[in-house]
């Protein structure tokens, strides 16, 4: 019996698992326990159908001019071969051909018909080659980077097959891969029900990860740091953990990884410090050259808007804010009235730029005459913590640092206070924004009262008391001269370092534990070249999508199995149905609707 409290959410948990997997969730752990493909396959055709896969290659298909009644008719289609690999990854993430082949020969005849696989008895080295080869013709239709992958390319063979290249034909390819992509975990958000999909109120945080590569440049040095010949995997590149991760020019193996890199969005928590009321789902993702990372964020932004899905919060790391150029990803933030949320260089921690009688510090707009403390309250911070033992300033730059700095010892929480108090004191200065942006990009800011710091204000230079400033409003304009750019550049909502700026910030990591969930080797494992030996960056771009659509589709289950769980779940007992309430308890826990007394026996 079903205790009265959780009747509602037991309730609301079984509708859906309907509505996302058209069966409740026992006859779930049944099936996905007996017979797993049939749950993998049902998954499959309803993400494909919501991410509208079949009517794209169509599209692209004719204006390919690849469309011709003459000729046999395809056993494996562009279409079924997205299927089988996501079958795949469901199964084992292991995107080798030989086990796609292996797939398709379990299926029932019925299971191949729905996915759009013509029914043929034939030899397991068929479905290979025909597998193969319609993986190809996808390839044909949204590579960005076509060319021979046989054999390894000399330096001359790798300058022709770039010569060969035509930009136009890159950049339709290149924006068919977005729309593929992003389309297929648009369809696996879709399998999230209707009223947990509005639960999500815009809070978005962006990061790249790398995706290793099959294959290396020749062995480095420091006079030939790219090696000696080229990779198999010729369009991926060196990345490095550190700055903006192109590793080109680094000459040492185990500092650096043959990769490509792949930007993913998720979706946050609503608030700050509370439980997620939805799914953290990847609703964004977009693939590069390690450091090839200019437009990207943009592109990324543009990509979920196109979708419907809102922005409210934009959580990034400094590589997309504030890196990026303020005509990019800042206007197209600013434009929809998105809160950017984002850290800043050392260098960049004081004054960032000043218009009229205002300057910018950390995000704000303060008047110019704040106390220089202030101004500078992390520079100083950056002086003030001092290792116990030794009284020498900290300065974050080595493993030994960061356990300084995360101890309790005096100097350091001292150090942190007084940055803390520092902050919050800014807040008297500061001039708050009135009203939305303009059409134009300007926005209009209240001066602060002059009592709020007791009338005092105080010449920086000469130390003089100065009369303060008494006006009330100012129009600060957004406009490509440097002051104007630096502006929207280096803005945000929050003031830095405060603490509902930290409360935002922390939802970063969520992206951060995104991109380690589909890299564990008993799921996705997309960490893993190896289980996907194809070649080329978009097979590598393709694999690491449909991972995110099966992290998608695992996390929904995972969120509703959460509500109908009768004791906490741990990885022992997830994969019991005891576990679980029961429609069937449902049913049985429901009062009846006749309450009248019955009639005495005659």
């Amino acid at each position: 019996m079903i205790p009265r409290i959780d009747r509602a959410r037991v309730h609301d948990a079984e509708a859906w698992m309907l509505e996302a997997f058209g069966m409740t969730n026992a006859m779930y752990m049944r099936r996905i326990t007996t017979d797993p493909l049939r749950v993998y396959v049902s998954e499959t055709i309803r993400v494909l159908e919501s991410a509208k896969v079949r009517a794209l290659i169509k599209t692209w298909r004719h204006e390919s001019g690849f469309i011709s009644p003459r000729g046999r008719k395809q056993t494996i289609d562009e279409h079924a071969a997205l299927a089988v690999i996501l079958i795949q990854m469901r199964i084992d993430s292991d995107l080798r051909f030989n086990n796609m082949a292996a797939t398709i020969l379990r299926l029932t005849d019925a299971e191949r018909e729905s996915l759009g696989i013509r029914v043929h008895d034939v030899e397991h080295a068929f479905w290979y080659d025909r597998l193969w080869r319609a993986v190809s013709r996808l390839q044909r239709l949204i590579d960005p980077f076509p060319g021979n992958r046989r054999k390894l390319p000399s330096r001359q063979e790798y300058k022709e097959i770039l010569a060969a290249r035509d930009p136009a034909d890159t950049a339709v390819k290149q924006a068919r891969l977005s729309t593929l992509c992003n389309g297929l975990l648009h369809g696996s958000i879709a399998l999230m029900p209707r009223a947990l999909r509005r639960r999500f109120k815009g809070n978005t945080a962006l990061d790249a990860t790398q995706i290793p590569h099959n294959g290396w440049l020749g062995g480095p040095s420091r006079k030939n740091p790219n090696g000696a010949h080229c990779s198999i995997n010729y369009d991926g590149g060196w990345y490095v953990r550190d700055g903006n991760h192109d590793g080109s020019g680094t000459t040492y193996k185990d500092k650096r990884a043959w990769a490509i890199e792949a930007e993913i969005a998720t979706m946050t928590a609503n608030t700050p410090g509370e439980r997620a009321t939805f799914p953290l789902l990847a609703h964004g993702v977009s693939f590069h050259k390690p450091g090839m990372i200019a437009g990207e964020g943009n592109r990324l932004v543009k990509a979920i808007l196109a979708a419907g899905f809102p922005i409210l919060h934009f959580m990034a790391d400094r590589a997309y804010l504030p890196r990026s150029t303020a005509d990019t990803l800042q206007a197209t933030l600013a434009k929809i009235g998105a809160k950017p949320v984002f850290d800043y260089d050392k260098d960049e921690q004081g004054q960032t730029t000043f218009y009229e009688d205002l300057i910018q510090v950390g995000g704000q707009w303060y008047v110019n005459y704040m106390p220089q403390d202030l101004i500078h309250a992390l520079d100083l911070y950056r002086k003030d913590r001092k290792a116990a033992d030794t009284g020498v300033p900290v300065d974050e730059e080595t493993p030994e640092d960061d356990a300084i700095l995360s101890s309790d010892s005096n100097p350091v929480r001292q150090a942190k206070e007084l940055r803390d108090q520092r902050i919050a004191e800014r807040e008297k200065y500061r001039a708050k924004p009135k009203g939305k942006r303009r059409p134009d990009g300007s926005r209009q800011y209240l001066y602060p009262d002059p009592k709020n710091y007791d009338d005092l204000a105080f010449d920086h230079k000469t130390g003089e008391l100065i009369e303060p400033i008494r006006k009330k409003t100012v129009v600060i304009p957004a406009g490509k001269d440097p002051a104007k750019d630096k502006a929207l550049k280096y803005g945000q909502t929050y003031p830095h370092k405060s603490p509902v700026w930290k409360g935002f910030y922390a939802l970063r990591n969520t992206v951060e534990s995104q991109n380690a969930f589909i890299k564990d080797s008993a799921t996705e494992d997309i960490a893993s070249p190896m289980k996907r030996r194809a070649r080329g960056n978009t097979f590598a771009s393709l694999a690491v999508t449909l991972a995110l659509v099966s992290a998608n589709i695992r996390k929904i289950l995972t969120f509703i199995q959460s509500e109908l769980a009768r004791v906490p779940i741990t990885t022992k007992n997830k994969s019991f149905a005891s576990t679980y309430y029961s429609s069937a308890e449902i049913t049985a826990a429901t009062p009846p609707t006749d309450t009248a007394p019955s009639p005495p026996p005659s």
